[in-house]
């Protein structure tokens, strides 16, 4: 979302997804097994279960807590990357 309120706002979230996927960096993989969805007018609170696989390091589970909002006619992350 244009107004991320995440630790440290968009612009550090933004700088922390282009090193994470830096070129020549393995990308991590993350399995997806399920989602949780709650929608309350204009927002709404998803529960994402998935499993995370680091170079070198074996795959753990993982869960994840996104807040949405209503941006441009869809909906775009708030907050919870």
């Amino acid at each position: 979302a244009r107004a991320y309120r995440g630790p440290g706002g968009r612009g550090a979230l933004l700088a922390r997804l282009a090193a994470d996927l830096a070129p020549g960096r393995p990308p991590p993989r993350r399995d997806v097994e399920g989602w949780q969805i709650r929608i309350d007018r204009d927002g709404a609170e998803v529960g994402e279960d998935a499993v995370l696989a680091l170079p070198g390091r074996p795959p753990s589970p993982v869960r994840a807590r996104l807040d949405l909002v209503r941006e441009g006619g869809g909906w775009a992350i708030a907050a919870g990357l």
